[in-house]
């Protein structure tokens, strides 16, 4: 090899070192960045010098790659996004009905209520008793208001949500579609694209978090993105999807069940108006709708005419300025309330209903279904009891599952983590080798440069 050769070796050596120096540096300082993976220097021989011996060539950038891991890993954020979104509205709905307290208000209310009229029943001359009566009554109806006031809410804030997971779809598809562009237009030019896909797979969890996808690999080193049914997300163009109030759409064409997974169907779930049999029985959908239906049925039962309550009021004879009937009104928890005449003082409850009244709120055997629950041999009381356990029962199940696919998350996302991020201390062990590399290849450059020196002298 002649000292030109051997100089232009050491040198382009020189240049591969720096350049690796770069990365390495660049792995170290960002090691704790999520979604940043490990980088390395792309090197071949260069055959181009003269002998076909001329150093090293860069070629380019590589990252750290798992595509098995990064696949499951999409699939469990998908799995948590689902049932942690539910996890997070069943609770609010535990939250609402006080159903993880010791006396939960709806049954406190009813059983108050039952109570009072016992002792009415027992003593109905009795003045105190009749105005318990009446303040257990107003409570009850403030309870059911309480509650449907926050069934709404609840309803409310799951339709802000939807539409904000349904802009951040449309913005992260956006953007993949430009990473999409950027990635192959850089390729294309010989420039490096590693970070732009570290950027892209930030982007392909944000998906994996609204709605269960899967990605395929394109031409160029783009991707596409489809749900597993093979409904297209992106390809070449980007899907814009919409939230009308009750579905997704896609230019007009609902796609509601199409977009599976992921918190977008977990939203759509809490806002399920009781769609069908399948949904009614899942313990994370149509939520709020089936405590709506329970609560009406307590309406029902307790001011509707033609039922038990009201004929027990209803039948006896009034006397005086007793209120003859109606001592509830209203069809449903958003008109429930004592009747006016008895909540303002007009009229007082009939003493002759006590008895029957007391009688029919405790009694023991009726068949009570609504909102997907169906029991028998309950008073109203009980029927408010297993309406809270349902809740419970539910949360609980939806709970289970939410901390199982959190863990199995958070797991692959460890494993993603080893297999393609930094571990400081064998990025240390390189920079170090590297270091020596290159007080080598200065050394030789040094020597070249000496011999260069001896041989001037001795020509000279």
């Amino acid at each position: 090899m002649c000292l030109v050769s051997a100089i232009n070796n050491a040198t382009s050596g020189l240049r591969a070192i720096q350049a690796d120096m770069q990365v390495i540096s660049g792995n170290v300082s960002n090691a704790a960045v999520d979604g940043y993976t490990r980088k390395t220097l792309d090197l071949s021989a260069d055959t181009n010098g003269p002998n076909g011996a001329g150093g090293v060539r860069i070629t380019g950038y590589s990252r750290s790659t798992s595509d098995a891991v990064a696949k499951l890993l999409n699939q469990a954020i998908s799995d948590d996004g689902l049932h942690g979104t539910q996890n997070t509205y069943l609770t609010r709905i535990q939250d609402l009905l006080g159903s993880t307290q010791s006396n939960p208000q709806l049954s406190q209310a009813l059983s108050d209520f039952s109570a009072t009229w016992k002792n009415f029943a027992a003593a109905p001359e009795d003045n105190t008793n009749a105005q318990q009566v009446i303040y257990k009554a107003q409570n009850l109806t403030r309870v059911i208001a309480t509650l449907a006031d926050g069934l709404d809410k609840i309803n409310s804030d799951a339709n802000l949500d939807m539409t904000a997971s349904v802009d951040q779809l449309n913005t992260a598809l956006n953007r993949i579609h430009e990473l999409n562009n950027d990635i192959s237009s850089a390729e294309a030019s010989g420039q490096s694209s590693v970070d732009l896909q570290d950027l892209r797979d930030q982007e392909v969890q944000k998906i994996s978090s609204l709605v269960k996808i899967t990605v395929v690999q394109r031409p160029g080193n783009r991707i596409g993105i489809f749900t597993p049914g093979g409904s297209t997300l992106i390809d070449s163009t980007a899907n814009q999807y919409a939230w009308n109030g009750t579905d997704i759409t896609e230019n007009a064409v609902i796609v509601s069940g199409v977009l599976t997974g992921g918190k977008l169907e977990a939203l759509l779930g809490v806002l399920d108006q009781g769609s069908s049999p399948a949904t009614l029985n899942d313990p994370g959908k149509a939520s709020t709708y089936k405590i709506e239906q329970q609560l009406d049925m307590i309406v029902d039962l307790l001011a509707n005419p033609a039922n038990s309550f009201a004929i027990a009021y209803d039948t006896p004879a009034a006397v005086g300025i007793e209120q003859p009937a109606s001592f509830f009104t209203g069809a449903n928890r958003y008109n429930f309330a004592l009747n006016a005449s008895l909540a303002s003082g007009v009229s007082t409850i009939k003493q002759a209903a006590a008895q029957p009244v007391a009688d029919d709120l405790n009694l023991e055997t009726r068949s009570i279904s609504a909102g997907n629950l169906s029991t028998t041999n309950v008073s109203y009381t009980t029927f408010a009891n297993a309406v809270i356990a349902t809740q419970n029962q539910n949360a609980k199940q939806v709970d289970d599952l939410a901390n199982i696919y959190s863990t199995q998350k958070d797991n692959y996302t460890k494993r993603l983590k080893d297999d393609t991020g930094v571990n400081i201390d064998e990025e240390i062990v390189m920079l170090t080798q590297l270091q020596n590399n290159y007080s080598a290849s200065a050394r030789v450059i040094a020597t070249v440069k000496q011999l260069y020196d001896i041989i001037n002298a001795l020509i000279t």
